[in-house]
């Protein structure tokens, strides 16, 4: 993966480094980078829904992009409970880097209720969820 200066982005907002992984935050859209070996579950999550609610509000209408370049698991379970506790997201793009990743994306795809894409670059998961309106 080549290196990428989030800050030049336009309407970058703030770097969140959490426990689980750093966090870049924009005017429409998260960029998460979950540190190698974790598993994230709803409990893991839980900090970043909290920052994101005090960063954008309870009326959250952004997108995600997971830029995994790191190996990690999901607790696809937990997908429910965002749901349910009334969260949504625009659209989340998932940047792979290799064919397990790209497998991981077709399990999420099942569980994902909204617009969801495959990008094998992060620039071009950026124009795409820039262009959602």
């Amino acid at each position: 993966m080549k290196t990428f200066d989030y800050k030049a982005l336009p309407h970058f907002e703030q770097t969140y480094i959490l426990q689980c992984g750093t966090f870049h935050f924009y005017k429409d859209f998260i960029i998460s980078h979950i540190n190698e070996g974790e598993y994230i579950t709803w409990d893991s999550a839980q900090e970043l829904i909290d920052i994101a609610i005090g960063h954008y509000g309870k009326k959250i209408n952004i997108s995600l992009i997971s830029n995994r370049y790191n190996t990690y698991e999901i607790k696809y379970d937990d997908w429910r409970k965002f749901y349910k506790e009334g969260f949504q997201l625009k659209a989340l793009a998932i940047v792979t880097y290799n064919k397990s990743g790209l497998i991981n994306f077709m399990s999420e795809k099942k569980m994902f209720r909204h617009k969801i894409r495959n990008f094998y670059s992060l620039e071009n998961a950026i124009k795409w969820v820039t262009s959602l309106k």
